[in-house]
């Protein structure tokens, strides 16, 4: 049986399952973070002139028929920037990137993609990779510091510095020296997007230190590495590896308000935590910049457990992962760290192959597509299509969680998440279903596996640190049939899929083994 449509592309949802073929998890029921009280209203005042954020994309005489994934998924098909039109925006590594010595296909007209030449023994030590330096960006967050004041704190000062922690484990990469974000011009695309979410300018709210030169921005982070740049037309961050803006979206139809607000079962029963995408790359084609809208109605601050607690930094961490460059429409821009060159041959502008092909949803697209050595189209034992990543350390991985020698690869989700998504942009939740990149949170614990650590490995722009990696019990060692199989023939589950797989929603339980009884 085909599994239940996901509604969100690159966002976070609680749902329960409504699908036959279900699969235990380890906390039983459905867990759901109760909305906080209303914030009140930032009191109103005349002389007040600083910019406030608009509600773009918020409509409240259309809630009947839009939820907060249908009007995410309208910004992701005609507000955002598409993948193969961005132009690169040039990173210093200061001679430290083994792809800059390797690349062969430097364009003569694009001096964002021109690279120096070294030798090629000057780029085989590890030792050349640093933690990653993540700065989360909150200024616009002051837009909103008013009416939801605890919900502001808890973000900034707990979330979001736990995220930066884990990542700085988890991640190396080659230390960036600056990453430059324009807010005018022909590459401002983060500030567009930002400003086509929020209503706000990328500039809105910034405050500066006074006595210093250049202007510094002091409301961005602790260290004073923040500067407006190039005569006010960019923003400059300096030793940071990526940087990720928070933007102010409650309000806006971006986020669900109340439960009530939503009238049809679906929104009744999906709360989108928070979405995030990538909106600017360098010359070797990472990821650099992104931005995230976090949600506060399903958000409690006062709580602060720590199984809590957790459940919040996985979500976002989800979410980072997509800005990371787990998202289809990167795929086509891996590197091969053996070879230092790109996996998926590229043509005179850089740019890999776009072709027609089969999507997940049954319709032809034109997509840029990754080599048959990245991602490959495979039939499930339903008849329907789906895609695998097929990279080295990916097929690793799936086939020893499994114990089964003949899989390809890691199978990502065969229900599009958007009509932009055409191969998938998450994990299969058949075959990972409680691993922290499926689409759908079931309540279930979620585990930080190996898998996304290996295709972020195997997207030649990081080193994991595997020590961070945490085993998933789901389908641990069940061999190729669990793979390969249908968890449900002729009305039961088959013996392979005992303890594993229910085919009634109503005899869901879970032992303290992590396994379901049905």
């Amino acid at each position: 049986m085909k599994a239940p449509r996901l509604l969100a592309s690159a966002a976070f949802l609680l749902a329960p399952p409504r699908s036959r073929c279900l699969a235990g998890g380890a906390d039983g029921p459905v867990l759901r973070e109760m909305p906080a009280p209303s914030a009140p209203s930032a009191p109103a005042n005349d002389d007040d002139d600083r910019p406030r954020p608009r509600k773009k994309l918020h409509d409240p005489d259309d809630r009947s028929r839009r939820g907060p994934a249908d009007v995410w998924n309208e910004f992701l098909r005609s507000g955002r920037s598409p993948r193969r039109d961005r132009k690169p925006i040039r990173v210093d590594y200061e001679g430290q990137h083994p792809f800059e010595h390797s690349a062969p296909h430097d364009n003569p007209h694009d001096d964002a993609r021109r690279t120096e030449r070294w030798s090629v023994t000057a780029y085989n030590d590890e030792s050349r990779y640093r933690p990653m330096r993540v700065q989360f960006d909150t200024h616009l967050l002051d837009a909103l510091s008013e009416a939801y004041p605890s919900h502001v704190s808890y973000v900034r000062n707990v979330l979001l510095p736990s995220l930066r922690n884990f990542w700085a484990e988890a991640l190396s990469i080659i230390p960036a020296a600056k990453i430059e974000v324009p807010l005018t011009g022909q590459n401002n695309q983060c500030a567009d997007e930002v400003k086509e979410l929020s209503g706000l300018d990328l500039d809105d709210y910034l405050r500066f230190d006074v006595a210093a030169t250049p202007r510094f921005v002091s409301n961005i982070g602790k260290e004073n590495n923040v500067e407006l740049g190039d005569n006010g037309l960019s923003l400059v961050y300096h030793d940071r590896d990526l940087v990720v803006i928070v933007i102010p979206v409650e309000g806006t139809d971006l986020c669900p308000q109340r439960v009530e607000d939503f009238d049809s079962e679906a929104d009744s029963q999906l709360q989108t935590l928070a979405f995030a995408t990538n909106c600017q790359h360098d010359q070797v084609d990472r990821p650099t910049v992104g931005y995230t809208g976090i949600c506060f109605a399903p958000m409690d601050p006062s709580d602060r457990t720590q199984k809590t607690h957790k459940r919040r930094v996985l979500t976002i961490a989800h979410e980072f992962t997509h800005i990371l460059g787990m998202n289809s429409y990167d795929f086509p821009f891996f590197y091969d760290h053996a070879t230092k060159r790109p996996r998926t041959p590229r043509n005179q502008w850089n740019m890999p192959p776009e072709t027609q092909v089969l999507c997940v949803d049954g319709t032809r697209q034109s997509a840029l597509t990754a080599s048959e050595d990245t991602l490959k189209a495979v039939t499930t034992a339903n008849g329907y299509i789906a895609y695998e990543v097929v990279t080295e350390t990916v097929r690793n991985v799936v086939r020893n969680q499994f114990d089964c020698r003949t899989v390809e690869g890691g199978r990502l989700e065969n229900q599009p998440t958007g009509e932009m998504d055409c191969f998938g942009s998450h994990w299969d939740h058949r075959l990972f279903n409680n691993e922290f990149m499926t689409a759908v949170y079931t309540g279930s614990t979620q585990y930080v596996t190996a898998l996304t650590l290996a295709l972020l490995e195997d997207s030649g722009w990081y080193i994991p640190n595997y020590g961070v990696a945490q085993n998933s019990p789901f389908g641990l060692g069940k061999g190729c049939e669990f793979l390969e199989g249908q968890c449900i023939q002729r009305g039961s589950v088959p013996e392979w899929g005992r303890g594993t797989f229910c085919s009634s929603g109503s005899s869901v339980g879970c032992t303290p083994g992590r396994y379901c009884s049905c």
